[in-house]
C-alpha cells in the first residue's frame, strides 16, 4: 500500500471516529462529521450546529481571520442562566464565572486534539452537563486554531504525519512541510532567547521557525486579543504525540531550565510558592482523575524537567506571564507511532482525557490569583539578562591574574612597589610642566658650566661628571625604597 493510499486510508478512519465521538455523547448533539473528513468546514458546521441545537448554552463565534481569509471557528459555553439568553462572545465586565481557555490543533498533524476539542464542546453544550460539570465556569473553545495549516494538510494527504506549521510564505524552499510559522513559538515572551535553546527558531524553513516577529501571525493575534479579553483563571493547549504512550502535563516556563517539579532546589524556581500549589493542585487532580478512570495518568514538569528542551516565544509562557491564566500544554500519548491512530484507538484515546479535562474546569475558579512577578522582574532572568556583564568581568579577572603572573615571572616581584614608583615619576613630570622647571638630560659626561657657575642638578642631586646614566636611576631608585615604595628586582 502507497503512503497516500495508507494516509486517506488512516483519514477515512478518523471519519468513524469523529462521528462517534460527536453523536455518542448526547442524542440531541449534532453529527455533521459522519459523512466526511472533518476538514475545516465540517468543523465549522459541527460548531454551528452545536450552537444552533443549544442556543442557551452555547454561542457560535470567531475570533479572526487566517492569511488566506479563512475565519478561526471558537465556541462559547455557559451554564444555563434563568433568563434563558445565549452566551455573548464578549464576556460581560460583571460576569460572575470564571473562564476557561481550550485550544486545540495548534500543529495541524496533531488531529486528535481537534477530535478532543470538539468532544468537549459537544458535552459541555448540553445543558445538564454545564450545569453539573462547569456550573461557575464560562469555558471558551477553538479546536482548529490553524486552518491555513489543515487545509495544507488536505491538499497534500502524503505529508499527513509532517505539516506543523501554518503555511506562510517566507520560506524559499519548495517542499510543502516547510512553508510557515510554527504558531506556539510565535509568541511575544522572551522571543528572541537562545542562549540555551537548542531548536533554529529563526530558520524560515525549519519547523521550530518562530516567525520574523512575535505575533506576527494573523493567528496568534487573534489569540492574544481573546485572551486578554478573557482573563481566563486557566488555559489547557492540547498537543498530541504520536511515539510516546505517556501523556504529559507541561507548565511554565518553556524559555528557560526553570523547575516545577523540583522546586524544593530553588536555583531555577520562577513560579512563586503559592503558584506552584496553585499548579500542584491543578496537575495532580487530572493526574487522579486520570488514573482513577483506568488511564496511565500524566508526567508533570517543565518542558525542561520532562524533555530536556527549552521553548523560546511559547505560547505557555506567553499566557501565564500576562492574563495571570493558569496555563498548562496537555501532550496526548499515543504510542501508536502515527498522530493518525485508527477508529477505535482515536476514540479510546480522546476518552481517556474527557474526565481530567473536566476535573480541570471544577477546579479553576477555586485557584488564587496567580502572584508570580512578570518574569522579566524575575531573579533568574536578571541574572541571566547579566550574562554578558559577568563573562566580561571574568575576563577582565584573568586577564589581571595573568599579567600578575608574568610579571612575577619576569622578575617584578613587588608589583606594588612598581605601581607607585611610576605614580611619583608621573607626579613630579606633571609637578615640573606646571612650574616650568627646564631639567637637563642626563648624560655620561657634562660639559662645564658657564662661567664657572654650577649647573643646577636633576632631581635635587649634585651632577658627577663621572656618573653615568645607569647608575643614576639606580640612586633614584633608592631614594625611593627609603620613602617605602618597596621596589626590588629579583636576580
Amino acid at each position: 500500500m502507497s503512503t497516500h493510499t495508507t494516509s486517506l486510508h488512516r483519514l477515512r478512519l478518523l471519519v468513524l471516529a469523529s462521528s462517534a465521538l460527536l453523536s455518542g455523547a448526547s442524542p440531541s448533539g449534532p453529527s455533521s462529521a459522519s459523512a466526511a473528513v472533518p476538514w475545516y468546514t465540517d468543523v465549522v458546521s459541527t460548531l454551528m450546529d452545536l450552537a444552533k441545537t443549544n442556543p442557551h448554552t452555547t454561542a457560535y463565534y470567531e475570533i479572526g481571520t487566517t492569511r488566506s481569509g479563512l475565519a478561526i471557528p471558537a465556541v462559547v459555553i455557559e451554564p444555563e442562566s434563568s433568563a434563558g439568553t445565549s452566551p455573548s462572545p464578549e464576556k460581560p465586565a460583571d460576569s460572575p464565572l470564571s473562564s476557561v481557555v481550550i485550544l486545540a490543533q495548534v500543529q495541524p498533524r496533531e488531529v486528535l486534539s481537534l477530535l478532543l476539542a470538539l468532544r468537549l464542546a459537544n458535552i459541555l453544550s448540553t445543558a445538564d452537563a454545564s450545569a453539573t460539570t462547569a456550573a461557575t465556569v464560562r469555558t471558551v473553545i477553538v479546536p482548529m486554531v490553524n486552518p491555513d495549516g489543515f487545509e495544507q494538510l488536505r491538499l497534500n494527504p502524503d505529508y499527513s504525519e509532517n505539516i506543523i506549521k501554518n503555511a506562510a510564505p517566507g520560506c524559499a524552499d519548495t517542499e510543502v512541510t516547510s512553508a510557515g510559522v510554527n504558531l506556539g513559538h510565535n509568541w511575544d515572551f522572551e522571543w528572541n532567547y537562545q542562549l540555551i535553546s537548542g531548536s533554529d527558531f529563526s530558520d524560515p524553513c525549519g519547523p521550530a521557525y518562530r516567525g520574523p516577529a512575535p505575533f506576527s501571525e494573523p493567528e496568534t493575534q487573534a489569540l492574544r486579543d481573546l485572551l486578554l479579553r478573557e482573563r481566563p483563571k486557566s488555559a489547557l493547549i492540547v498537543h498530541a504525540r504520536h511515539l510516546f504512550s505517556t501523556s504529559r502535563l507541561l507548565v511554565p516556563f518553556m524559555f528557560h531550565k526553570s523547575t516545577f517539579a523540583s522546586a524544593e532546589s530553588v536555583k531555577y524556581k520562577m513560579l512563586s510558592d503559592s503558584d506552584i500549589n496553585a499548579y500542584r493542585l491543578l496537575t495532580s487532580a487530572m493526574h487522579n482523575e486520570s488514573t482513577a478512570e483506568g488511564g496511565s495518568g500524566y508526567s508533570i514538569g517543565t518542558s525542561w524537567e520532562t524533555i530536556n528542551q527549552t521553548i523560546s516565544g511559547s505560547d505557555l509562557d506567553w499566557i501565564f506571564d500576562n492574563t495571570g491564566a493558569f496555563s498548562i500544554v496537555l501532550q496526548m500519548g499515543t504510542a501508536e507511532g502515527t498522530y493518525w491512530p485508527g477508529e477505535d484507538a482515536s476514540k479510546d484515546l480522546v476518552e481517556q482525557h474527557i474526565p481530567p479535562v473536566l476535573k480541570l474546569l471544577q477546579l479553576s475558579p477555586t485557584v488564587p490569583p496567580k502572584t508570580t512577578k512578570k518574569t522579566a522582574n524575575s531573579s533568574l532572568l536578571g541574572r541571566v539578562s547579566l550574562l554578558p556583564l559577568y563573562l566580561g568581568a571574568t575576563v577582565f579577572a584573568a586577564i589581571a591574574c595573568m599579567l600578575a603572573i608574568a610579571s612575577y615571572c619576569l622578575g617584578y616581584d613587588n608589583v606594588i612597589g612598581r605601581f607607585r614608583l611610576w605614580v611619583k615619576r608621573l607626579e613630579r613630570q606633571v609637578a615640573s610642566r606646571i612650574s616650568r622647571k627646564r631639567y637637563v638630560g642626563v648624560r655620561t659626561s657634562s660639559p662645564p658650566p658657564r662661567g664657572g657657575a654650577a649647573r643646577a642638578a636633576p632631581f635635587g642631586r649634585p651632577v658627577d661628571e663621572d656618573v653615568g646614566l645607569e647608575e643614576l636611576v639606580v640612586a633614584d631608585e633608592d631614594d625611593d625604597d627609603d620613602e617605602g615604595t618597596g621596589f626590588s628586582y629579583r636576580m
